[in-house]
């Protein structure tokens, strides 16, 4: 049950960090959106075992920071207080989920960037210019739904990849 978890909740950070980096990069314009795409495919490149020894060096090296899941500290009891048990279950947690929701990050922000961007140049959006509509109101009234349906399908992998029966 506590790996399910562990994946899931790094699934979701990882799309939900994912759609909130394309559409910044979007606002930003053209470059920022090839660059975000190019940060994505980098990303994915570098399997999630040199993520975590890399996260784990940089914590434990670099910054001074335990890292709860491979060396527990037992504090004794006397200053072993709530909030202390909960920042070491929440330490012990947060580290492996960002870790492992970093690939999917990257595979989500290259295929939110180039969605995006191909959403962006279809004729309605000029339709919807036309009307007066500010980008903002158009990336997130019209196509921000549409990504919503592209996130699950990427949450999904079978089901984007499972061809359409006619």
């Amino acid at each position: 049950v506590a790996s399910f978890l562990l994946i899931s909740f790094a699934l979701l950070a990882g799309l939900r960090f994912a759609l909130a980096l394309a559409l910044l990069a979007s606002r930003l314009g053209g470059r920022a959106s090839r660059f975000a795409g190019w940060l994505g495919r980098m990303l994915t490149c570098v399997p999630p075992m040199g993520w975590a020894l890399g996260t784990m060096v940089w914590l434990i090296t670099l910054r001074g920071l335990p890292v709860e899941t491979l060396f527990p500290y037992q504090p004794p009891l006397e200053s072993d207080t709530a909030s202390l048990r909960v920042g070491r279950e929440l330490w012990s947690w947060i580290v492996p989920v960002l870790v492992l929701a970093i690939p999917v990050l990257g595979t989500s922000l290259l295929s939110l960037t180039h969605k995006l961007s191909s959403l962006l140049r279809d004729p309605a959006v000029d339709r919807f210019r036309a009307r007066g509509l500010l980008r903002a109101q158009i990336l997130y009234r019209h196509l921000v739904p549409l990504l919503r349906v592209h996130l699950a399908r990427l949450a999904r992998p079978t089901a984007a990849t499972r061809p359409e029966i006619t």
